[in-house]
C-alpha cells in the first residue's frame, strides 16, 4: 500500500470516530435546547390577573393557560375565592347610604401574561388600598370620620356602579384636605355634579338611554350641598 493510500484510509477511519465524539455532547445540547423551549413555552402560556366585584367590594385572583402565539385559550380560568379589599372585612360596605341596585360584575383589576402587564379599570380603585398597606388609612380615616366616609363612600360606589373609575381620583384625594364635614359635604357634591353632568352629556350624545336614566337618577342627590 502506497504511502497517498495509507494516509487515505487512516482519514477515512478517523471521521466515523470524530463524528461519535461530538454526537453524545450534541445529543446533550439539543434535549436541553427541547427541555428549555418546551419549559420556556408552558411558562408563557400563563395568564393570571384579579377582579373586582363591585357589588361586593371583594377582589379575587385566578389563571388559565393560553397559546401564546395564537392567543387561543387551552384550560378553563381558575379563580381563588373572594376576599376583602382590606384587612376590615366588608370594608367599606357598612359606610354607603342607600341601594342601587345594580347588577353584580367582575371588573378586571390586572392581568399578565409573561412580562407583558395590562391594567383594567378597577386597577384604580385597588391602587388606593394595595400600595404599602394604605388600607389601613382608609379604615382609620373611615372610623375616624364617619359623616365624612358615608358621603365619600357612598359617591365612590356611584362611580364604580357607573363604571367611572377614571373619575375616583376627582374625590379620592378630598380625604386628606382638612376640612367640616360640611366642607367636604359641598367638595363632594361640587365634584359629583361635574363627573356626572359631563357623564350624561356623553350617554345622551351616545343615545343610551337606559344608561342615562340611571346616571341622572344618581345625579339628583348631589344637586343640593
Amino acid at each position: 500500500m502506497s504511502t497517498t493510500e495509507a494516509k487515505a484510509s487512516t482519514l477515512s477511519e478517523s471521521r466515523p470516530s470524530r463524528l461519535r465524539a461530538w454526537m453524545l455532547p450534541a445529543a446533550f445540547i439539543g434535549l436541553g435546547v427541547l427541555i428549555a423551549s418546551t419549559f420556556g413555552y408552558f411558562q408563557a402560556t400563563i395568564v393570571n390577573g384579579s377582579e373586582f366585584d363591585n357589588n361586593s367590594w371583594t377582589v379575587r385572583s385566578f389563571w388559565y393557560r393560553r397559546d401564546p402565539f395564537t392567543g387561543a385559550q387551552m384550560t378553563g380560568i381558575l379563580r381563588d375565592p373572594p376576599a376583602s379589599l382590606t384587612s376590615k372585612t366588608n370594608f367599606p360596605n357598612s359606610y354607603f347610604v342607600g341601594t342601587n341596585n345594580v347588577a353584580a360584575r367582575w371588573d378586571l383589576i390586572e392581568l399578565k401574561c409573561g412580562t407583558a402587564v395590562t391594567e383594567g379599570p378597577a386597577n384604580v380603585l385597588y391602587s388606593y388600598f394595595e400600595p404599602y398597606g394604605s388600607d389601613r388609612f382608609w379604615e382609620d380615616w373611615s372610623s375616624n370620620n364617619l359623616p365624612k366616609a358615608n358621603i365619600l363612600w357612598t359617591a365612590a360606589r356611584d362611580l364604580v356602579d357607573l363604571e367611572l373609575y377614571h373619575q375616583l381620583p376627582q374625590i379620592m384625594p378630598l380625604a386628606k384636605v382638612e376640612s367640616t364635614d360640611e366642607e367636604f359635604k359641598s367638595m363632594i357634591y361640587n365634584q359629583m355634579q361635574s363627573i356626572l353632568a359631563t357623564h350624561c352629556d356623553e350617554l345622551k350624545i351616545a343615545e343610551k338611554t337606559d344608561e342615562l336614566s340611571f346616571a341622572e337618577t344618581l345625579s339628583q342627590k348631589y344637586t343640593n350641598p
